[in-house]
Parts: C-alpha cells; structure tokens; sequence
C-alpha cells in the first residue's frame, strides 16, 4: 500500500470587511447588472464584500461555517440571479464523483476587462481544515476498503498550502487550472470504497469542465431566505444575521 503524506494547511482568519462602501459596492452592482465590462480592482471587491456579508449571515458564531454550505450557495445564487449572472451551483459528490465528502459551491462568471471570467466562490471550504480532521488517524479502512478518510484539508500538498490558505482567507478565486486542480484533489481523495489510500490526482481543466455544468437545485428559496433575513440587499446598509 502506497500513502503520500500531505501536510495539513493551516487556516487563517477569514477577511473582514470594514466599513463597506455601499456606494462603490452599488455601482459595481450596477455594472455588473447591465453587462458592463468591470475592473479587476472592482470584481475583487464586490466579490470580498459579498463573501463577507454571506459569511456573517451564515455564522452563528461558528468560525469555521460547519454545515452552512447549502445555505452560502443558495444566498450567493439567488443575489446573482437577480444581477443576471450566469452561476452554476454545485455539489461534488455529482460534479467530481459520488464517493467523496459531499459539498455545495459556487462557480460564477463575470465580465471583467472585456473578458468573460469565471470565479469559484466558497466561503464554507474552511469547515475542512480543522486540525483534529485532518489527520492520518482519521482513516478507516475494513477489510482492504477505505470506508472513511480525513477531511479535504489533509490532501492540499506542501507547496499548495499558501496559495489555499489565501483562498480559504479570501472565499473565492479565478477559476484557473492551478486553483480547480488543488481544490478538486482535495475532495478527489476523500473518496471511499477503494482499496488503498494513495493519493491520486486529476488535471484542473478536468474539474474546470465539471464545475461549468453545474446546476444544482438550491436549498432555500429566495422568499425564504428574504423572509428570514438572509438575503442580499445592498439597499439595506447594515448586515444581519
């Protein structure tokens, strides 16, 4: 039996934004909207505040967003459908295969210098960083099949973990070939009934075609999520829980 050891990535705070210029943020909004072409610097914020009022919305004290992946990528989903946005919502045990950890996620693209861009959003990856999860104890292999294996965060390699760290900081990134193929292998290896324990790799362009497909039903309305408070109104210049 052949086992490469990944080491485990540390995780950060996630970013906070302080004081959210709600008028930048509404003309960003605004362009986006009417398929206006938009800046580097302005898909970078609009897509930091975003994750961010998702993440406070979804926290209830729980830094590490255990079990709100459903619930992030509804609440993204259905404010970009209302800027006309194509997204697709995905789930991995359908967009990589059936066995690994299952997980909701978005990818989302935009017009950004003329270019159309796509971006991997997912403020709820840190939930599989936790140190106590990502350990080699957390194995469980019966009679020569792996029934059970430690969370995505202990098959980011080495020389991966910065580039990760700063994703799970951020809770998004461009869609290239370097981020799906770290963050695709995470839950790549987390797949059971297999017979060793190796870690096995696929190309990022491989992920990149899957995660283009998604679509996902949501889990919560938009009349849910309005009524319960956890919608995006940009109108309203306070973020609630």
């Amino acid at each position: 039996m052949c086992f490469v050891i990944i080491l485990v990535v540390k995780v950060l705070m996630f970013r906070n934004v302080e004081n959210i210029d709600y008028d930048y943020l509404k003309e960003i909004e605004n362009n986006i909207k009417n398929n206006i072409s938009i800046s580097i610097q302005d898909i970078t914020y609009f897509l930091e505040c975003i994750v961010y009022i998702t993440r406070i919305k979804i926290m209830d004290d729980d830094p590490y967003l255990d079990f709100k992946c459903d619930l992030a990528q509804s609440i993204i989903c259905h404010y970009l459908d209302d800027l006309n946005v194509t997204y697709f919502p995905n789930v991995t045990y359908k967009a990589i295969t059936n066995t690994v950890i299952g997980h909701s996620f978005v990818v989302a693209t935009f017009k950004v210098l003329e270019k159309e861009v796509n971006y991997l959003i997912d403020p709820t990856y840190i939930q599989f960083f936790k140190s106590e999860n990502c350990t080699e104890k957390k194995f469980i292999v019966f009679n020569g099949i792996v029934i059970k294996t430690p969370d995505p965060g202990y098959f980011i390699k080495y020389e991966d973990r910065k580039f990760i760290n700063d994703f799970n900081y951020n809770g998004f990134g461009i869609l290239n070939e370097n981020l799906a193929r770290i963050y695709g292998n995470s839950f790549y290896n987390t797949r059971t009934m297999r017979m060793d324990i190796s870690f096995d790799e696929l190309k990022g362009s491989t992920y990149i075609n899957s995660f283009l497909k998604g679509n996902e039903k949501l889990s919560t309305s938009r009349e849910e999520l309005i009524s319960n408070g956890k919608y995006i109104n940009l109108d309203i210049k306070k973020i609630t829980k």
